[in-house]
C-alpha cells in the first residue's frame, strides 16, 4: 500500500536531500529489498532529483521505461556534457527514455541536442523542449533550432512534442515523422508548425500559446488550405487579431475535428473588429458544422461580452475565465471599444444553428446597455430556449428582456433608455421555462423591475404557461427558489416570496 501511494505520488517534488524513494528503501533491510526489487519506483527522474541520485535512480529502474526531466546548466562559463550529470545520464539511458523534458539557454541547448543526433530513442513518446531565458531577453537572431536529424533518425513511437521558445528546422525531421500532438509557446515556434504541417500526417492535437509574442512582424498566411484529415483539437490561446485572421484565411482542411478554442484575441482596434467579424463568418461556419455531426444539436451555449462557447461543460458555466478548454467551442477576445463586443458577439450569434438552444447563459458584464438590447434582439431566432441563465450587474440591464419576454399587449408605455433600437412585437423565448438571475445585489425596491416582473408572470399565467423563477448570489451558489405573489397597487408593484429559504429578500 505505502509503495503503491509512492508511484502515485512520483511527480511531485522531493524536498529533502534524499529522493522519497530512496528514504523509503532507508527504513528497513525488509522495506530496502522491497523498494530495489520494485523498479517502477525509480522511473520517473524529475528535476529536484540532483547529483549522484540521477544515475542511480536510471540504474535501478531496470530496463523500465524512464520518465526524465534535465535542466541544463554551464559549467564555468560552458556546458560540458561529459561533466553534466543530467546530460550524461540522458545520453547513456536514451535508449529506453519514454518522456524526455529538457530546459536551458542556447549555448546549453544546442550541444546538448546536437550529442543527440547519433542516439537512437526507440521507446520515447513524449518530448518537451524549453528556451529559458525570459520572453524580454529573447533574441530571435541566436534563435535555437533542433537539428533535422536528431535521435539518428529514429524514434518510432515519438507521438506528443512541446516547444518553448524553441524552433523546428526548415524541413521536418524523420524522428518527427509519427507525431500525433504538437503544442508550441512563442509565435515563431507556432509559425514553424504551422509551415510543416502539409508534411506531417497524424497530427490529432494543435496547441499554440503566446502567439503573439515578440515577432510582430510574421506572417502565417499560406498559398494552400493546410489539410489535416486526422486532426480532433485545435486550440490558439493569446494571439493577435491580424495572426488569427492570417490562420483563418487558409483554414485548415480538418473532417475529424471535435475541438475548436480560439482565445484571448486581442483586437487593438475597431477596424480589426470588423475585419475580424468577416473572417469568422467566413471560414468557421464549415468547422461548426462538423462539430454538429460530433456532438449532436446544440442545446447549451454561453454569451459573454467576450466570449461564446457551444456545448460548454459545467465549468465554463460557472467560471468566467481560465484556460479550461475542454468544451468543443470556446471562442474570447479582448478589445478596448465596448462597441466592438457586440459586433463579434453578434457575429458568432449570426452563425450559430441559434433554435436548437434550450439553455442559453447571458451576463450583461462589460456591454453598453444600447448593444446588451441588440444582442436579445438577435436572439429572437433561438424560439426553443426553455431556461435561461442572466448574469445580472446592473438592474437596469433587466429592464429591456423583461418587457420582451411577454406578448405585446402586456408591454408598459413607460421608456427608459433614451438610445437604443426598437423592440420586436413578437415574444422573446416563448417556451422558456425558468429564468435564473445570477448577480451579487439585486435591488427588489426598483419599482420598474418590480413592474415588468409581475406584468410578465400575469402575462404567462393568462396564457396558461408557468414561469419559473431562480436567484442565485453567484455561478457557484445553489439557486433559491422564487414567486411573485401579484399585489399590485396603482404603480403595479408585487412582492417576492421565497421558497425553501427564510429570508430570501434579505439574502438578496
Amino acid at each position: 500500500m505505502i509503495f503503491d501511494l509512492e508511484l502515485n505520488n512520483s511527480l511531485t517534488e522531493n524536498n529533502e536531500d534524499i529522493p522519497r524513494s530512496a528514504a523509503l528503501s532507508h527504513v528497513c533491510s525488509r522495506w530496502r529489498a522491497v523498494c530495489l526489487g520494485d523498479h517502477r519506483l525509480w522511473t520517473t527522474i524529475s528535476l529536484d532529483i540532483t547529483g549522484r541520485w540521477r544515475s542511480e535512480f536510471a540504474a535501478r529502474s531496470g530496463n523500465l521505461p524512464l520518465d526524465v526531466s534535465v535542466h541544463l546548466r554551464p559549467i564555468q562559463g560552458g556546458i560540458d556534457i561529459g561533466k553534466d550529470i543530467g546530460a550524461q545520464m540522458v545520453m547513456q539511458h536514451i535508449h529506453h527514455i519514454r518522456c524526455l523534458e529538457f530546459q536551458g539557454r542556447v549555448d546549453e541547448l544546442r550541444p546538448f541536442a546536437s550529442s543527440l543526433v547519433k542516439k537512437a530513442a526507440p521507446k520515447l513518446e513524449t518530448l518537451h523542449i524549453y528556451y529559458t531565458v525570459p520572453e524580454t531577453t529573447y533574441d530571435a537572431v541566436r534563435q535555437y533550432r533542433i537539428p533535422v536529424d536528431i535521435f539518428a533518425n529514429t524514434a518510432p513511437h515519438l507521438h506528443s512534442l512541446k516547444l518553448a521558445w524553441v524552433r523546428l528546422p526548415h524541413s521536418l525531421p524523420p524522428a518527427f515523422e509519427n507525431l500525433k500532438e504538437i503544442e508550441t509557446e512563442s509565435s515563431l515556434s507556432a509559425l514553424d508548425v504551422w509551415k510543416l504541417l502539409p508534411s506531417t500526417t497524424y497530427i490529432r492535437t494543435l496547441r499554440f500559446t503566446m502567439v503573439d509574442s515578440l515577432q510582430t512582424d510574421i506572417s502565417f498566411s499560406r498559398t494552400t488550405p493546410v489539410n489535416a484529415p486526422e486532426l480532433t483539437t485545435f486550440v490558439v490561446y493569446d494571439i493577435s487579431v491580424d495572426k488569427l485572421v492570417q490562420m483563418l484565411s487558409n483554414f485548415l482542411v480538418a473532417p475529424s475535428l471535435s475541438q475548436i478554442a480560439l482565445c484571448n484575441i486581442r483586437v487593438p482596434d475597431f477596424l480589426m473588429i470588423y475585419a475580424f467579424a468577416r473572417a469568422l463568418s467566413r471560414h468557421l461556419p464549415p468547422h461548426i458544422e462538423t462539430l454538429r455531426r460530433k456532438h449532436g444539436p446544440l442545446h447549451e451555449v454561453v454569451i459573454d461580452p467576450d466570449r461564446v462557447i457551444c456545448w460548454p461543460t459545467h465549468l465554463d458555466t460557472v467560471a468566467h475565465r481560465g484556460s479550461n478548454f475542454s468544451s468543443p467551442f470556446n471562442i474570447s477576445w479582448c478589445s478596448d471599444n465596448v462597441f466592438g463586443y457586440e459586433r463579434l458577439t453578434s457575429c458568432l450569434v449570426g452563425m450559430l444553428p441559434v433554435d436548437e438552444i434550450h439553455t442559453l447563459h447571458v451576463s450583461d458584464r462589460g456591454y453598453h446597455p444600447a448593444m446588451l438590447d441588440e444582442l436579445w434582439i438577435r436572439l429572437y431566432s433561438a424560439s426553443n430556449v426553455t431556461v435561461l441563465n442572466f448574469a445580472v450587474e446592473e438592474i437596469d440591464s433587466t429592464l429591456f428582456l423583461l418587457q420582451a419576454l411577454m406578448p405585446l399587449r402586456y408591454r408598459t408605455n413607460r421608456a427608459w433608455w433614451l438610445i437604443g433600437p426598437p423592440m420586436p412585437d413578437d415574444t422573446l423565448f416563448p417556451k422558456l421555462e425558468k429564468l435564473v438571475f445570477v448577480a451579487a445585489e439585486m435591488d427588489l425596491h426598483n419599482k420598474l423591475f418590480l413592474l415588468l416582473l409581475s406584468r410578465l408572470v400575469m402575462a404567462r399565467r393568462m396564457g396558461g404557461k408557468h414561469l419559473e423563477f431562480a436567484y442565485k448570489k453567484d455561478h457557484w451558489s445553489p439557486e433559491a427558489l422564487f414567486e411573485v405573489k401579484l399585489e399590485d397597487d396603482a404603480l403595479g408593484e408585487s412582492r417576492f416570496r421565497g421558497f425553501g429559504s427564510s429570508g430570501l429578500e434579505k439574502q438578496i
